[in-house]
């Protein structure tokens, strides 16, 4: 008997478990106050990707882009048509980047949070 594909529920709880540096220090900056009503979820199942994160309520994802997580561009552009086409707008972060420029990816969440059609980003509010 073969290994069997672990179910999607066990799956993403491991990934979470064994977050990198990178993804837990932008997990941090996902719950900046900064970004009101914007609630993430962190390895979620979308058909058959797992997203890093993602805001239900904004159609937007966060991904971590090199490191572990490799850089298969073929894979991430057929990946991102997917769900585009399902109306989601994918946002990627290079690993070092997150670590090394933290208010720069901050930033940039706030303007894509903005984007998405919730309400307009400021420094306060809560999460």
């Amino acid at each position: 008997m073969g290994m069997s594909t672990p179910l999607p529920h066990s799956y993403a709880r491991r990934m979470r478990r064994d977050s990198t540096e990178a993804e837990l220090k932008l997990w941090h900056l996902l719950g900046d106050p900064r970004f009101g009503d914007c609630k993430f979820t962190r390895q979620v199942w979308l058909g058959r990707y797992i997203v890093d994160f993602l805001s239900e309520e904004h159609r937007l994802i966060v991904e971590v882009a090199g490191g572990q997580h490799g850089t298969n561009v073929e894979y991430d552009t057929r990946r991102s048509a997917w769900l585009a086409a399902r109306g989601y707008r994918v946002v990627r972060f290079w690993h070092s980047e997150i670590l090394a420029l933290p208010e720069t990816v901050s930033e940039r969440l706030g303007q894509e949070v903005g984007r998405s059609g919730g309400r307009e980003v400021g420094r306060s509010g809560g999460r």
